[in-house]
């Protein structure tokens, strides 16, 4: 909670000092347990088993109000997560920006946004631009806690213990591995607030120095208003659509020893479109 500045007071010095804006699992279980913040975890999921139509804007309003009522009851810490211990193909995340940015709309409009901060506990995050856009857009810090499983996972897959112990790789703890990870995205996030000519996260914190693309007035109006979306896009019907045909592939009956490729980074065969796709 930021109180006003210009009154002294002892409240207005109570905040809680982060390294960084990447937390692990640690950092975060540390502040679930502060009282003094009263830390409020809102589930990040949208419920279908009524139909698709209508469902993620409904969960969204649902998000807001559990927001403000959290916010109004002296809760300073709001905790969007998408972290479930048993995941259901009727249930499907919100996508984790939606929610941020959606949530830092509505408290700013009811005036509640400068006595809570935001932080975004999710399996969605691994790029350095994802960690910008969910800063950009509310969020004081993520915990990327299926990246940080990522980094566990490959420490000790054979292959990795294979290659460091034949000298081949730098041996490197779990710890370690993890701490590389979030260096490398403190490092991206820093290359990208330079180019902005920012020095300090606090201000590219909610700062939206972004511009929309494919995302209709609807989607733009409620979680990201004041972005410029110049040619409209995916209304949240759509959205919820393409949102499901991902989620519903962790159900699949199919056990594929690998996981697939959608070409997100890189042209693949039957993968994400991109302008500079090879003509086949």
């Amino acid at each position: 909670k930021r109180g006003n500045i210009l009154e002294k007071g002892p409240e207005n010095a109570s905040q809680v000092m982060l390294s960084g804006p990447v937390l692990n699992e640690g950092d975060l279980e540390s502040l679930l347990k502060d009282s003094l913040l009263k830390p409020q975890v809102l589930p990040t999921f949208f419920d279908i088993t009524k139909g698709i139509d209508g469902s993620l804007e409904k969960a969204l309003n649902k998000l807001c109000e559990a927001a403000d009522e959290a916010v109004r009851n002296g809760s300073q810490l709001l905790i969007l997560s998408d972290r479930s211990e048993a995941l259901e193909p009727t249930h499907p995340s919100i996508p984790i920006l939606l929610a941020v940015g959606t949530v830092h709309q509505h408290l700013i409009q009811n005036g509640l946004r400068m006595s809570a901060s935001i932080i975004a506990d999710t399996a969605q995050c691994f790029s350095t631009h994802q960690f910008a856009c969910l800063v950009g857009y509310g969020a004081s810090a993520v915990c990327p806690y299926l990246a940080l499983e990522t980094c566990r996972q490959w420490r000790l897959s054979g292959k990795t213990v294979n290659l460091m112990r034949n000298g081949k790789m730098p041996t490197v703890s779990i710890e370690q591995a993890q701490k590389n990870y979030c260096k490398a995205v403190k490092a991206g996030l820093l290359k990208i607030l330079s180019k902005m000519g920012i020095s300090l996260l606090s201000s590219y914190c909610g700062a939206q120095i972004f511009e929309v693309y494919g995302l209709g007035k609807e989607v733009v109006d409620l979680a990201f208003r004041g972005s410029v979306s110049k040619i409209g896009g995916l209304t949240f019907d759509e959205l919820a659509r393409e949102t499901l045909s991902f989620w519903v592939k962790a159900f699949s009956e199919d056990t594929a020893k690998r996981l697939e490729n959608f070409g997100f980074i890189q042209f693949r065969p039957g993968g994400e479109y991109h302008a500079n796709n090879p003509e086949m």
